[in-house]
């Protein structure tokens, strides 16, 4: 399909390169859909594991790495002291009140703020354990030596790969196609939203929250 909308060939438009803009337009969905989500999260039916992980922490730790692959954090839960339960941590600016954040003993955190990749608890841990990450994530990401891939999400939105990559190929050599697959682009998107907003969306199974069981 990209090569009829660009009117390419394998050799002016090599896989290399449609799959690198493929991934990059992939990514740009992902995140459209997550951000326009109501009750279920999308995510790629691609990966074999949920999006979720843990961490390990021990006593006076109160800073973090996210999972490489997050875009953004849906909830952060630690195990009580007394290990009777989670509790989730609310999300806290930390430009909004620093004093906070600092000067404060060993404890059990009640919130958490993002720096970059990071996020700080308001407190460090007086004690050890280890706490659930829940998060949205890219889209798999596509190889060139991959050719039976299929996208993990509807497949009436796989066109809009297409026409992303499409674009990036025609930006260059067929200008005047670019305003047409802009739009078109535009109108996925907005199907996209809608979709996810109806929880129509194809999506991985939820898990209940570690706080929601116990």
């Amino acid at each position: 399909m990209i090569d009829r909308l660009c009117s390419s060939t394998p050799d002016s438009y090599p896989i290399a390169d449609k799959v690198r803009a493929i991934n990059n337009y992939g990514d740009i969905l992902f995140v459209e859909q997550i951000l326009s989500a109501n009750i279920s999260q999308p995510d790629d039916y691609n990966y074999s594991a949920l999006p979720e992980t843990t961490i390990a922490f021990s006593v006076g730790d109160d800073t973090f790495s996210f999972p490489t692959d997050a875009i953004f954090i849906e909830r952060i839960e630690i195990p009580n002291s007394s290990g009777d339960g989670y509790t989730v941590l609310k999300p806290k600016d930390i430009r909004e009140d620093k004093t906070a954040w600092t000067g404060r003993d060993n404890g059990t955190p009640l919130y958490f703020d993002v720096a970059g990749e990071k996020f700080r608890v308001d407190r460090p841990f007086g004690y050890s354990g280890n706490m659930v990450i829940f998060y949205a994530r890219d889209m798999e990401q596509f190889t060139a030596s991959d050719t039976t891939k299929k996208p993990g999400f509807q497949r009436v939105l796989h066109q809009y790969l297409a026409y992303g990559a499409s674009i990036e190929y025609c930006n260059k050599f067929k200008p005047e196609r670019v305003g047409l697959y802009e739009k078109r682009l535009g109108e996925l998107i907005a199907m996209a939203k809608r979709l996810v907003k109806k929880d129509r969306l194809k999506m991985r199974p939820a898990t209940a929250s570690r706080s929601e069981t116990e």
